[in-house]
């Protein structure tokens, strides 16, 4: 007879939007970017592991490619957030800062993507099963047409047996 299998004590899973990957533009006019909604215990996801309960969220923001086409040195002007909220309700709550250097990219030309790992724990707002709104509050940038291509953001739910 083998061994017992025992329950790991620590899980980790990542949640992805309902639709594709986003594109958007930032300009010099301070602009809301409403980004997709995810889907936290409905349509089939599994939400709330049983047996364990949340230890921590985070969000994280992977993009393709920063572009600019403003002819001049371009980033984000001044510090931002990109906020998570449950759908049809709720204050909006702070998940990624974004600096004011965010983004840097030399005139008219591209930088390659990455990821930003929040740093903030947004587990109060993971009240129960239902889609999550995130939207990037009053985005600005230094000069016009600062385009993020190929983005999407994770929403990463660490949880803890008990």
């Amino acid at each position: 007879m083998g061994a017992p299998v025992k329950t790991p004590d620590l899980a980790v899973v990542d949640y992805f939007p309902l639709g594709a990957f986003s594109y958007c533009t930032i300009t010099t006019t301070p602009g809301d970017k409403d980004n997709d909604q995810i889907d936290f215990g409905v349509y089939g996801n599994p939400g709330f592991l049983s047996g364990y309960k949340i230890y921590a969220a985070y969000l994280i923001l992977k993009y393709g490619e920063i572009r600019d086409s403003s002819g001049s040195e371009n980033r984000l002007s001044g510090d931002q957030y990109i906020t998570i909220r449950k759908t049809g309700g709720g204050t909006p709550v702070n998940a990624i800062k974004l600096p004011g250097d965010t983004f840097r990219v030399p005139a008219s030309s591209q930088n390659p993507g990455g990821e930003i790992h929040g740093n903030i724990d947004i587990k109060s707002v993971l009240t129960g099963p239902a889609e999550y709104y995130i939207r990037w509050s009053s985005a600005v940038s230094v000069g016009n047409n600062l385009e993020i291509n190929w983005y999407q953001l994770i929403l990463r739910v660490i949880y803890v047996r008990g």
